[in-house]
């Protein structure tokens, strides 16, 4: 039987909405058939990161479904293998290089990897981190070249077995490179995973019950399972189970098997495929007194990361949403008619509130001054979304009192934006002076991402946050529909490494 068969079998009451082979890799996506009918925008994808990034043998396989207006990835991967600081950091680069080739989605999410564009986002598989004890100056128990030079490799051998044998979970966890890589950030900044309290799934011999290992090879936990979820949302997913599989005789790995509980954003939000037109006319209807608007100022990034886009940065900063009609402007829509008026004279009520903030602000200005320019993002050539003004060869940019203002369309209660994203996403122009073979500009480079959970900042602004996370965040409280600034400080992530800081305040109302 194939393994589908024997899933089905086992599982009788479930469908395939994802069965995706790539060589040696395999992912199946199980849903149970009356769940069924309420799936969107399966995606799937993978990246080969064998010999010459050609061979199947090693690589990922990265797929998307929402579910209930929820986003959920899951990502398989088999990385590098062998011990040693040289193959650690080559499955970082793995891992890398997986999120940045396999994107998913549809637009505008499919711009960021899945780490960015999930919800709630899984890792898992063969990552083949090792435990590498450390020795008696303090690093890893071998080097990238001999593995034996500071440790001979049979005395590390060893003393991992002994500890296994002693169950001491505790030493062997803190031995364990996959979490040096996360502590560091060297790969998947901002997943988590379960500590290991079983035995080392690796390597054992075949036909075994249990775990009987190799004798020339170090026990160690390369199989995995991991997530991520969006900011504000971590409470919505719980594990509840992690543990090995020990009467699985046919490899000589043991499988891992975890269990997460997932609260969906169920809430009635827009339905993300409707047409443009579908929208405005919903729009039309909705007798809105205000309207949702973000400030965005004091805006900063330090410590820019280029080496996948150049050498030099232009940077500016581009605000994009999913679902993308909350900014973005329908090009059938006439320019005296739209919702979204890039550019045009702010209203005497937003200015009045800008220049109230602006008054009342206990936040230091650390910044250099430069001059007020206030707009409501500006629109770059061929792009639909705000953005700030380009700064000239910096990495570590800096706003001054440039302000992007952000009306959110068709928005009248917080309940509307359940599992809505906003991307401060950082780019490089200067990527797109050089031209292509034919001819053709390059598009501008992407620097690195934030995401932020719409919901939670309008949940702000309404003053409906629990009474203990609100105080911590609203200072001296509202008045006017003016709220306190949000600051914002957060790595930039690109394809699971951190790529710079990115720094700003929001401001929400509704006016």
């Amino acid at each position: 039987k194939t393994l589908q068969e024997l899933i089905s079998a086992r599982c009788p009451s479930y469908g395939f909405p994802v069965q995706f082979m790539r060589g040696e890799m395999r992912l199946y996506v199980l849903v149970r058939d009356d769940l069924m009918p309420e799936l969107e925008n399966v995606d799937c994808r993978a990246k080969n990161t064998g010999i010459g990034s050609i061979l199947a043998n090693k690589g990922g396989i990265v797929c998307t479904i929402t579910i209930r207006n929820t986003h959920l990835s899951f990502i398989t991967a088999h990385l590098e293998a062998h011990e040693g600081s040289e193959h650690y950091f080559n499955r970082c680069s793995n891992m890398r290089d997986i999120l940045g080739a396999a994107k998913v989605g549809p637009f505008p999410r499919r711009r960021y990897d899945a780490s960015i564009s999930s919800h709630h986002c899984f890792v898992c598989g063969d990552l083949n981190y090792r435990v590498a004890l450390p020795s008696d100056q303090g690093d890893s128990g071998y080097d990238s070249v001999t593995v034996n030079s500071r440790k001979p490799k049979d005395a590390h051998i060893e003393e991992v077995r002994n500890i296994v044998e002693e169950e001491d979970w505790y030493s062997l966890n803190k031995a364990d490179e996959l979490g040096k890589a996360l502590a560091q950030r060297d790969c998947l900044a901002g997943f988590r995973t379960l500590p290991c309290i079983f035995p080392p799934t690796f390597k054992v011999k075949r036909g075994e019950n249990g775990f009987v290992y190799d004798k020339k090879r170090t026990p160690s936990y390369t199989d995995r399972i991991l997530w991520k979820s969006l900011d504000g949302l971590e409470g919505n997913l719980l594990p509840f189970a992690y543990e090995p599989c020990p009467s699985f005789v046919t490899s000589d790995h043991k499988p891992i098997r975890g269990a997460f509980s997932v609260v969906t954003n169920s809430g009635e939000g827009f339905n993300k495929d409707a047409e443009m037109d579908d929208i405005q006319e919903l729009c039309s209807k909705i007798k809105l007194q205000k309207r949702l608007h973000i400030f965005v100022s004091d805006i900063t990034c330090t410590g820019l990361d280029l080496s996948d886009t150049g050498k030099k940065s232009d940077p500016y900063v581009m605000f994009v949403t999913d679902p993308a009609h909350l900014l973005h402007k329908p090009k059938e829509v006439k320019k005296k008619d739209s919702l979204f008026r890039i550019g045009s004279k702010i209203s005497s009520e937003i200015e009045e509130v800008r220049e109230r903030k602006k008054k009342r602000s206990q936040w230091p200005r650390t910044m250099k001054k430069k001059k007020d320019r206030v707009n409501r993002g500006k629109k770059r050539k061929n792009s639909p979304w705000p953005r700030t003004s380009k700064l000239k060869k910096t990495l570590n940019p800096d706003w001054g009192e440039e302000e992007i203002i952000l009306e959110v369309l068709g928005v009248s209660e917080t309940s509307e934006l359940a599992g809505s994203i906003l991307f401060l996403t950082v780019m490089d122009s200067s990527a797109s002076e050089s031209s292509t073979s034919s001819g053709m500009s390059k598009p501008d480079g992407l620097i690195g991402s934030v995401a932020v959970h719409l919901q939670k900042l309008c949940r702000m602004a309404n003053n409906d946050m629990d009474d203990e996370f609100s105080s911590s965040l609203r200072g001296i409280g509202c008045e006017s529909g003016l709220n306190s600034p949000i600051e914002i400080n957060e790595p930039i992530l690109k394809n699971g490494q951190i790529h710079g800081q990115f720094h700003c305040s929001i401001v929400v109302s509704w006016l």
